[in-house]
């Protein structure tokens, strides 16, 4: 169901659903929500309880996201426990209550069961990709404090949304760059579904599986296979049509499917201000090149796909509800007495699960991140859809990194606030796991 007002409008939607399912039904009313993550087939609940995200810095549409969905709700249904009734019942909370900002990013603590989202109204974009910048350039160092014209900072002060995905060992990564466009550009595709990547979205798990298996025993194929890949890409790029594409957001925002090759990721928000966007992002490139090289000297393999980078603004509370705050567990809440922080790098290297030494490696990707790369005014946090906590053996197991490390970079006080809702509607822990015990102990 849309409502609609003169300077707003909402859509009211069972957590069930697919993304994909409820873009396509905005579409058909005039509606859609910009700045959402690439797969179509997760669902509104699993989206909202992780803060999913897309890119996008400039969007200057009304209603149009910058930070993750979650922070566009104005209302929730939850599944909550009645002491007086001794049951659970389902609880309707809205945007100006107190305890909505510790249950709108919840990671599944607690159960929702329908939700009204702010939306926009129907936006045509283009998206223009190159794959001839060299990533010594894009993720190049500001010589003297200026950014090069190929670089990341550069693109995100011209373009309204963009990504970067590079596979190591190549001289040039996969860009992406979204820009508004209500009509047509001269020589541009009009897309009239989403996934226009055919090549790269269509890998029967079988072949997955063998590919997997053969980089695990035969490490030494990575380089060439990374560098096959970007040569298929491009050549697929042109022969598909798919380098100048234009139409609904849905359509250009969506890319990912579940026969996507399968590849696991860590993730991780990097938040900082604007004009430090470029000198992060060339500190974190040239620790994870060193890295790979260090590991690609001993024989040894451990990433064997992309590192993808995005951008995006930061959740700053709803635009049409006025004194508003972000969700407490948003990777994109605002860094308190930090005003100057107004920019996110969305951080995700890639690999095969069972890619060698591959815990390690990221253990000390991590440690990189919080140790080195942290600072007062770079705010690193976890994305919690993807991989973190990381110790030589595994993930989502670092001890420290989640009673310690995660509590603080979150803020105690909203911290301890948000767990504190999650034990009051859900006293007898019946939404829970191992991992969110120990993460909420």
């Amino acid at each position: 169901m849309v409502m609609s007002t003169p300077g707003n409008a909402a859509v009211r939607v069972e957590t069930g659903a697919s993304l994909e399912a409820l873009f396509t039904f905005l579409e058909e009313r005039g509606y859609g929500i910009l700045g959402h993550p690439a797969p179509g087939d997760i669902t509104i609940g699993g989206a909202i309880a992780v803060g999913a995200h897309g890119t996008g810095v400039r969007l200057e549409v009304q209603g149009a996201n910058v930070g993750t969905l979650s922070n566009l709700l104005l209302s929730l249904d939850a599944v909550v426990w009645d002491d007086s009734l001794k049951r659970f019942r389902i609880q309707t909370f809205h945007r100006q209550d107190p305890e909505m900002s510790a249950l709108s990013i919840n990671l599944g603590r607690i159960f929702l069961t329908k939700v009204t989202l702010e939306v926009s109204r129907l936006v045509n974009f283009s998206c223009l990709t190159r794959i001839d910048i060299p990533v010594k350039e894009i993720f190049g160092f500001p010589e003297n404090g200026t950014n090069s014209k190929l670089s990341m900072s550069t693109f995100q002060d011209t373009n309204q949304a963009l990504e970067v995905t590079w596979f190591p060992f190549t001289a040039n990564p996969w860009v992406k760059f979204w820009t508004v466009a209500p009509t047509k550009p001269l020589f541009y595709r009009r897309t009239l579904r989403p996934y226009n990547y055919p090549f790269s979205d269509n890998y029967p798990l079988e072949f997955n599986n063998m590919i997997s298996s053969q980089l695990v025993r035969t490490g030494e194929l990575v380089p060439p296979l990374m560098k096959a890949i970007m040569t298929f890409t491009g050549q697929r790029l042109v022969r598909a049509r798919s380098l100048h594409l234009w139409g609904p957001s849905k359509n250009l925002f969506l890319y990912v499917k579940s026969t996507t090759l399968r590849l696991t990721a860590n993730g991780y928000a990097i938040l900082t201000p604007r004009a430090h966007v470029q000198l992060v992002l060339n500190r974190f490139f040239t620790f994870y090149e060193n890295l790979i090289q260090t590991y690609a000297n001993q024989n040894v393999y451990p990433i064997s796909g992309p590192l993808e980078i995005r951008i995006s603004g930061l959740d700053t509370g709803i635009n049409s509800i006025p004194g508003t705050r972000a969700p407490t567990l948003s990777p994109l809440k605002p860094v308190e007495h930090h005003p100057e922080i107004d920019t996110a790098i969305w951080l995700d290297c890639l690999t095969l699960h069972n890619a060698p030494r591959v815990h390690e490696m990221m253990s000390k990707v991590e440690t990189f991140l919080v140790t080195e790369l942290a600072s007062p005014d770079v705010v690193v946090r976890p994305e919690w859809s993807k991989g973190f906590a990381y110790t030589n053996q595994s993930g989502w197991s670092n001890a420290e990194f989640l009673s310690d490390y995660t509590p603080r970079i979150y803020g105690m006080e909203d911290w301890n606030f948000t767990v504190s809702v999650f034990k009051k509607y859900d006293p007898q822990g019946v939404f829970t796991n191992k991992f969110l015990r120990q993460l909420f102990k």
